[in-house]
């Protein structure tokens, strides 16, 4: 029984790393692209 517990437990905080990771790993890619984006929007505006 706790061996069974311990594996979910560890599935758990697999899962939660993981989607913590995947959290931190969209929010960097949405602040290095969303100013690029918005810069090549302002550029294409004053051209």
């Amino acid at each position: 029984m706790k061996h069974h517990s311990h594996a979910q437990q560890g599935m758990t905080f697999t899962g939660f790393v993981a989607s913590v990771f995947l959290t931190v790993f969209f929010f960097t890619l949405l602040f290095k692209i969303g100013p690029v984006y918005m810069d090549h929007s302002t550029i294409k505006a004053a051209m």
